[in-house]
């Protein structure tokens, strides 16, 4: 790791602390320096300080940021200067831990390992996945050459099947079973003989075989190939009715026999796990976040706001005794003046960290949201709800954080006159909906490019729910989110 910091003794004591524990150290005076190290070493971790000649901490760590080599790499500051503004400055420029000095060994030393043990569990996961996509990736591609083999002679046709990676079932324009490949036998316990002429839907849980023979008949109508159940969870069944988590690629082949569907069958037990894991460090990350912001509010409102009500007191009782005709009752009246800006400052700021509303609950937190978004930005904006929502305080952020994202894209893109924010009930879960008059887009040409889209859906699917995004140029958007009600707690 790497310790960048101007005054010698905690370099050293920096170093010695690390070095104990087994951690190779490299050390920087300045932030050029500390640039030419990262470049050279890639540290796994950088603890940083603020104030430094030349270059100071936050520009240091902008700089980081901004090179795909060292972006990685988490930034801890560590510094002498304690107030809320360094640490929002600090964590605005990337930074994801503040240590104030005098700093506690024990407490640098749990900093340090945490967030080690996060960056190398989502760099580990990160490989991981994309190693499986690119497998997933060679295999689809040899899939589709075996394929067009099969089609030049019926000869050859069982054995390139029999080859493939894959479990690969057959069926014709009846959705009956015609021919499978080992791979199928072993992925369900089947034997060929026990499929053969059966529909397909045995193989899937009981509880989707009707849907799917009415889709199915729909797909023999307009053959096309696709993967199956675009956005849509789907599972196998096997023998001994145990069920798992699986991809199906469709393909259809047109022969003199009819119409033959052949279903490329994957198991992705693994990749799902790696998902699931992936979002529980996305959901972990931000309950630290908001918990680092809902602290940081904290501190501000009380200890600073009450500081600060205490210095607006006792300047109105020095201006009552000052004789009123006193030179000095003019400056003390701005003093006071200066002092109520301050404390609207601060209740601004720690409101933009987290809303006091939040406290009280999910509703009023959206009533005060919707509010303040009308009183910011002039729009006509509404809120509804007939719903009784009872939500642990994390669920009730990221929910909160949701719509306050949608309503950014709102004032950033929409062009709207009027926002309406709904929340009701539908059957088990929970509907929230963002819907506004304005320009309106693409949604298939945007795409993955948005990242506010992007992040709320993500923050969805933290959730246990989904997020779904209507909108076509001209005619407005809508933003829905379908929370589990036994996801929310209500």
């Amino acid at each position: 790791m790497l310790v960048v910091d101007d005054t010698p003794q905690y370099l050293e004591a920096l170093k010695r602390l690390l070095g104990r524990q087994g951690y190779r150290v490299h050390l920087a005076s300045d932030g050029a320096t500390a640039l030419e190290v990262v470049r050279r070493e890639f540290p796994d971790l950088v603890l940083l300080d603020v104030k430094m000649p030349g270059m100071d901490g936050y520009e240091t760590c902008r700089r980081l940021k901004a090179e795909a080599a060292t972006r990685h790499a988490p930034v801890i500051f560590i510094s002498g200067e304690g107030d809320v503004e360094a640490k929002v400055r600090a964590f605005e420029c990337g930074g994801v831990d503040y240590i104030t000095k005098p700093f506690q060994d024990a407490e640098v030393l749990m900093r340090v390992a945490t967030h080690l043990t996060v960056h190398a569990l989502q760099r580990r996961l990160e490989e991981r996945v994309g190693a499986r996509t690119a497998e997933l990736a060679v295999a689809n591609a040899r899939l589709q050459h075996e394929i067009a083999e099969r089609r030049q002679a019926e000869e050859k046709f069982r054995g390139v099947l029999e080859s493939a990676p894959e479990a690969m079932v057959i069926v014709n324009a009846r959705r009956e079973v015609t021919l499978v490949n080992s791979r199928a036998e072993e992925l369900f316990g089947y034997r060929r003989e026990e499929l053969l002429g059966q529909t397909v839907e045995m193989l899937m849980p009981e509880r989707f075989r009707r849907q799917h023979a009415l889709v199915g008949a729909g797909y023999v109508a307009a053959p096309r190939p696709r993967p199956m159940g675009d956005n849509l969870a789907l599972f196998g069944r096997r023998r001994d009715g145990s069920e798992f988590p699986v991809a199906i690629s469709l393909s259809p082949l047109a022969t003199p026999e009819g119409l033959f569907v052949i279903s490329t069958i994957r198991d992705i037990s693994a990749r799902k796990e790696a998902e699931a894991a992936l979002r529980e460090l996305a959901a972990h990350r931000d309950a630290v976040r908001e918990e680092e912001r809902k602290r940081i509010a904290g501190e501000i409102h009380d200890e600073l706001g009450s500081l600060l009500t205490a210095l607006k007191m006792d300047v109105s009782l020095l201006r009552m005794q000052l004789p009123e005709d006193a030179p000095a009752q003019e400056r003390v009246g701005q003093m006071r003046e200066l002092i109520e800006r301050t404390i609207h400052m601060v209740r601004q700021v720690a409101t933009q960290l987290r809303p006091a509303a939040l406290n009280l609950g999910l509703v009023p937190a959206l009533e005060w949201l919707v509010e303040d978004f009308g009183r910011r930005t002039g729009l006509a904006c509404t809120f509804a709800t007939e719903a009784e929502v009872v939500m642990d305080d994390a669920h009730a952020t990221a929910a909160f954080r949701i719509v306050q994202e949608s309503l950014t894209n709102v004032s950033r893109h929409a062009e709207a006159r009027r926002v309406h924010v709904t929340l009701s009930c539908a059957g088990d879960a929970l509907e929230l909906t963002v819907a506004d008059d304005g320009c309106g887009f693409d949604v298939v040409a945007v795409g993955a490019a948005s990242f506010g889209l992007f992040g709320i859906r993500e923050r969805a699917r933290n959730l246990g729910g989904r997020a779904t995004v209507l909108s076509t140029p001209g005619h407005g958007t809508q933003v829905s989110i379908w929370i589990p009600r036994a996801a929310a707690g209500s």
